[in-house]
């Protein structure tokens, strides 16, 4: 945590594979601010390879996780992929929530996806999320 919000996150993640070479459980705490600090520097890529490395290797991604990820595309306008990050919410059958929606939406605005924007809209007013 002191990594992401100092900025470090080369040094978030030396730490990470140093715990994960010394075969110690890396907790959903841990994966989760190493997503946020990746999709904050802007690495997209870097935070939903290690997302899919996670659910390779059978880790349980909580609501926190998958928002970090869909909030790693808003940041670099991958609408299409956080539609698809938030499909997966509901593939796991976790409850998604106001925040996965928001982040969403705002990905599809980042990149003037109005329509997918408009609908993710229908779609929480349709399932009553507020």
């Amino acid at each position: 945590s002191a990594c992401e919000k100092g900025g470090h996150w080369q040094l978030a993640a030396s730490l990470i594979q140093d715990l994960q070479q010394k075969a110690l459980q890396v907790d959903t705490i841990t994966q989760n601010i190493w997503i946020s600090a990746c999709g904050k520097r802007g690495s997209w890529d870097m935070a939903l390879g290690y997302f899919d490395h996670l659910q390779m290797e059978g880790s349980q991604p909580d609501a926190f996780t998958y928002n970090a990820a869909m909030s790693a595309c808003e940041r670099s306008r991958k609408w299409e992929i956080a539609i698809s990050v938030l499909g997966a919410v509901e593939i796991r059958k976790l409850p998604p929530d106001v925040v996965a929606f928001h982040t969403s939406m705002g990905a599809c605005a980042g990149a003037d996806r109005w329509e997918e924007a408009c609908a993710l809209l229908a779609t929480m007013e349709q399932i009553s999320l507020e």
